[in-house]
């Protein structure tokens, strides 16, 4: 149990004080101690890709960020479907990683 305690400490960041009062807690059965990573799925609209290659640099800038599990770009449909932990990057950061490759990127509602 100390280990996973540990473990989650450090994944979410939790400062010492929190974290022995999470233990302390636990160990009186008061919390239940799940901590799952939430994926979101996000997918943006992508203006100028022409050819696979484009595909192939939007798709590496995505999962260059941490905390992206999947990227699926569309050439055909100018779409990239993004599922990640929205607690390790923002959809904003996610849009500027495709417009440093030289693409225009919005989120689409």
């Amino acid at each position: 149990m100390e280990e996973y305690l540990q473990s989650s400490r450090r994944t979410m960041d939790l400062p010492e004080r929190a974290y022995r009062a999470l233990l302390v807690q636990s160990a009186r059965g008061l919390i239940p101690l799940v901590y799952e990573d939430i994926k979101m799925t996000t997918e943006f609209e992508v203006k100028g890709m022409s050819c696979e290659n484009c595909v192939g640099h939007v798709t590496k800038a995505l999962l260059g960020n941490p905390g992206v599990s999947s990227a699926l770009v569309s050439l055909e449909k100018g779409r990239a479907t993004v599922e990640y932990d929205e607690t390790s990057v923002t959809i904003q950061q996610l849009a500027q990683a495709i417009q440093e490759e030289g693409f225009d990127a919005r989120p689409v509602s």
